[in-house]
């Protein structure tokens, strides 16, 4: 077995913190690539699987990180508020398009 250590190995000793950061981040832009995508190209009247979509992936996104918080114990609302910010501008968001993109 060589000396040198695999760089991925880092992430299991102690230094989590910054290879989750580092996961997370790349998950948030290819997200968010995907999505302005979407919604650039497929914002239609009556193209309502845009809709569901973008709804699927607002649950997808805030359900698993208020879950997992509330796992762990970490209920922290000045650590969560950009979650539940993010979670009411989404709903409202899919309150306002829903009429436009479900139409038949």
């Amino acid at each position: 077995m060589s000396s040198r250590s695999n760089p991925g190995d880092r992430c299991l000793t102690g230094r989590t913190s910054r290879c989750d950061r580092a996961g997370f981040g790349g998950a948030l832009l290819a997200a968010g690539a995907a999505i302005t995508l979407l919604s650039a190209w497929g914002w239609r009247r009556g193209e309502g699987w845009v809709w569901w979509s973008l709804a699927v992936a607002a649950v997808a996104g805030f359900v698993p990180a208020v879950t997992a918080h509330g796992a762990i114990g970490y209920l922290d609302l000045w650590h969560l508020a950009p979650v539940f910010a993010g979670a009411a501008l989404t709903a409202v968001a899919l309150a306002l398009s829903r009429p436009y993109l479900c139409a038949r």
